[in-house]
């Protein structure tokens, strides 16, 4: 296991730990988990600043073109990214805005 699985393992641990709390203890800590997502956030914007610029270049003829592919996957990966992150941290903040409020009893 490298780095990136042993970051992403505890992540997922720390998501899931999350999920149960809010559960079982209280809705408070479904923050945890909105945390974690808005943290990640900047990672998505970076993989799609960062691919566009590539291809960018790789269409000016400034980059080898062979990695194109892989490139316009990471590009994918980051707007994918963006969009869930916002989207799961607007679902988690009204679910919160819920549960604090008493909806769910």
């Amino acid at each position: 296991m490298n780095q990136t699985d042993a970051f992403r393992a505890i992540l997922g641990v720390m998501v899931l730990a999350s999920a149960a709390l809010t559960y079982w203890v209280s809705p408070w800590w479904l923050l945890m988990t909105v945390f974690i997502g808005l943290n990640l956030f900047p990672a998505g914007i970076v993989a799609w600043v960062m691919g566009h610029n590539d291809l960018c270049e790789m269409d000016a003829g400034r980059m080898d073109p062979s990695g194109r592919g892989l490139t316009s996957a990471g590009v994918t990966c980051g707007i994918i990214s963006v969009v869930i992150a916002v989207i799961g941290s607007l679902i988690g903040m009204v679910v919160l805005a819920a549960a604090t409020s008493g909806a769910f009893h």
